[in-house]
């Protein structure tokens, strides 16, 4: 099953070589702020979600796994798991 959570710290690593186009520092601004939803299959992030309030930059989403279907069809705050996943690409 894939939970949805916000970002920790401890996810910016990730993030940050996910999220190329980003740079460090946004990414932290935008996990210190929770702008960043993190998708996690069995422990590992699949994928995430960025946003920022009043839309700073596009936002973006990821499935990290290219050819897997591993991102979540929910990405609401309010609604934390997902069981549904979405249809490979």
């Amino acid at each position: 099953m894939v939970e949805v959570a916000s970002a920790s710290q401890a996810d910016i690593d990730w993030l940050v070589h996910e999220d190329a186009s980003a740079g460090r520092a946004w990414v932290s601004r935008c996990v210190a702020l929770g702008e960043y939803l993190v998708a996690r299959e069995d422990g590992e992030i699949v994928g995430f979600l960025r946003f920022s309030r009043f839309w700073g930059r596009v936002p973006y989403t990821f499935p990290a796994t290219a050819g897997r279907a591993s991102a979540p069809r929910c990405f609401s705050p309010g609604k934390r798991r997902c069981a549904a996943k979405a249809p490979a690409y």
